[in-house]
C-alpha cells in the first residue's frame, strides 16, 4: 500500500538534506524513505546519541 504524504519540499532543502547539513523532520524522512523504498536508518543513519554531562 502506498502512502500518500502531501508534502512539498524544495530542491535545495533536498540538497541540504543530501549534504546532512539540514535534518529532515521524521514525516520528511518516513516520506523520502517510502520514495526510494529504503528504511529510513539506511538513508538517515542512526540517531546520534546524546553524550553526557558529568560535572
Amino acid at each position: 500500500m502506498k502512502r500518500r504524504y502531501d508534502i512539498i519540499i524544495t530542491e535545495s532543502y533536498y540538497g541540504m538534506i543530501e549534504q546532512g547539513s539540514r535534518l529532515p523532520s521524521l514525516y520528511v524522512a518516513l516520506a523520502i524513505s517510502d520514495l526510494f523504498k529504503a528504511e529510513p536508518s539506511a538513508l538517515f543513519g542512526a540517531p546520534k546519541r546524546k553524550r553526557e554531562i558529568h560535572s
